[in-house]
């Protein structure tokens, strides 16, 4: 299931990979220049090359990240400083297609960004004129391959056990992808049946939360990494862990659910379900669901239960009952929840 802003962490970390690799390009020529053509594949060795034309050069380009909706930095230092030279550090976003910096004075400019979720934006530098065009008149000195970046993160939720007698305890621990102190939001573990706020965590990289029924009965539970509340999704939602289910049953069934950890985008795999016993001999089924609702597979007999799934969108997630005939999630009357299975879509990226 494709979760809100999840993509995103996914395409700051493969356009960040891309820009290691891209990152030793230097500055470019301003005679042939072509940054509207976006080469994105121009070797190394031929930016390190070039013989650059005489006069003011782009030397360097830092990049300072930051978390979503905070400001993220880049700043561009020359060989000489611009002042009165009647040129012009700029700065442009090709990702939003606009300067966001310019500079007439000295041999550092600097520009600030923000976003409301974790992102990668393109950035090119260059020593020119003044224009509104991209690219501007008069360029001298030209640096691209550079980035704004904002961090993100995923969460993973998982409970200690999925299906427990009445009155045991269960412990549910939402792990999120890196470390999150430095950030402005928290790691929240959500109630989503009855919509109570279990755990909020702001340092570390997981929360727990412990939870108990003392009645035959089942719960959904979802994670969050998002702004301090005490509702569900909380304001400025950065990612959503799967959901996870765990009954509580005196029926003694269990079963299990297992599916691979990746799968290129648009291809199919295999997910299966076992239980604990031929569900069959009690009239019972094994259902698998995928967590944005539809029903997968639902099979009368054996231990075993396989679903053909296509993976649409960058993560899949996907549970598994052991219950009686049934379309709908959860499945009423159910006896048994798997583990949630989470399966990433890797997308083909291109330098």
């Amino acid at each position: 299931m494709f979760r809100l802003k999840r993509a995103a962490v996914l395409v700051t970390a493969m356009a960040t990979a891309a820009l290691v690799l891209l990152g030793a390009a230097g500055p470019a020529s301003a005679a042939g220049s072509s940054a509207a053509a976006r080469n994105v594949s121009q070797s190394t060795a031929t930016h390190q090359s070039a013989k650059p034309p005489a006069g003011n050069q782009i030397v360097v380009v830092n990049s300072f990240e930051a978390w979503a909706t905070q400001k993220a930095s880049v700043a561009v230092t020359t060989s000489r400083s611009v002042t009165g030279s009647g040129l012009y550090v700029r700065i442009y976003d090709y990702t939003i297609g606009a300067y966001i910096g310019t500079c007439d004075t000295g041999t550092i400019c600097t520009a600030y960004e923000t976003s409301p979720v974790a992102a990668s934006h393109g950035v090119d530098a260059f020593i020119a004129d003044n224009s509104t065009s991209f690219p501007p008149g008069h360029i001298q000195s030209e640096w691209d391959n550079s980035a704004l970046v904002w961090k993100g993160t995923y969460l993973d939720l998982e409970a200690s056990a999925t299906t427990a007698a009445p009155g045991a305890t269960v412990t549910l621990t939402s792990t999120a992808g890196t470390d999150i102190s430095s950030s402005p939001f928290s790691n929240e573990i959500f109630d989503t049946t009855t919509g109570a706020l279990l755990a909020s965590c702001k340092t570390g990289t997981t929360c727990s939360a412990t939870v108990t029924e003392a009645q035959a009965t089942t719960h959904a539970f979802t994670a969050y990494f998002g702004g301090n509340g005490t509702t569900a999704p909380p304001a400025t939602l950065q990612a959503t862990s799967q959901t996870t289910y765990v009954t509580w049953t005196h029926s003694g069934w269990t079963v299990s659910l297992s599916a691979p950890g990746g799968v290129w985008v648009g291809s199919t795999f295999t997910a299966t379900a076992t239980a604990s016993a031929d569900v069959g001999t009690a009239h019972y089924y094994i259902e698998i669901f995928n967590e944005n609702g539809t029903l997968l597979a639902s099979c009368a007999s054996g231990t075993t239960c396989s679903a053909s799934v296509a993976n649409a969108g960058y993560f899949t997630d996907l549970v598994a009952f052991v219950t009686p005939k049934s379309t709908t999630l959860p499945p009423s009357g159910l006896v048994a929840a798997s583990n949630a299975t989470e399966t990433l879509g890797y997308v083909p990226f291109a330098i």
